[in-house]
């Protein structure tokens, strides 16, 4: 199972988790924020983040 950090009912996942879920490279994660196409949250220093909900918009056709 994936890392998730669950707050308020978001779910948010580390780019561990976006790999084994998503079954996409390190890379392909990072150019989807550089487009814009998925927000990085930065949690503290070396934490990132990233929304489940703009993930699964993204692979199920929604962005």
């Amino acid at each position: 199972m994936p890392e998730e950090i669950r707050k308020a009912n978001i779910k948010f996942l580390r780019i561990k988790g976006i790999v084994e879920r998503y079954s996409i490279s390190r890379s392909s994660v990072y150019n989807f924020v550089k487009s814009g196409k998925i927000r990085a949250i930065n949690v503290s220093e070396g934490i990132t983040v990233y929304s489940v909900d703009e993930l699964d918009a993204l692979f199920n056709g929604g962005l």
